[in-house]
């Protein structure tokens, strides 16, 4: 862009008495237009990047949050899980014990009653 800008300025300029025509005052018109839109198109993109960048940490954030919360609910219905087996464990072997008194009860009760 530079290179061509010198030379349509250069050759605009070359008789200075008569001045810049009009055909080169509204290309150099348009040519800093469209600077100004090319530079105005690349504000946005930087801004839409640098808002996609965000969002995709937002959203990596929120994944690896996700993941810790499902990492933490299954290590903790684990535990619960071996709880509950060692509580009904140790329920069935009441259990049994129970039972085995109450045999025992019902042998002495027999053995009285005879």
């Amino acid at each position: 862009e530079a290179s061509l800008v010198s030379v349509s300025s250069s050759q605009a300029w070359s008789s200075p008495a008569v001045g810049p025509s009009m055909a080169t005052v509204v290309l150099q018109n348009e040519l800093e237009t469209l600077k100004s839109a090319l530079e105005h198109e690349r504000k946005l993109r930087e801004l839409d990047h640098r808002r996609a960048e965000n969002e995709k940490q937002r959203w990596d954030r929120k994944v690896k949050f996700a993941v810790e919360e499902a990492e933490e609910a299954a290590r903790l219905l684990e535990e619960t899980r071996e709880e509950s087996d060692t509580h009904i464990r140790d329920l069935r072997e009441q259990h049994r014990q129970s039972l085995a008194e109450l045999r025992d009860y019902q042998e002495r009760l027999m053995q009285l009653e005879l």
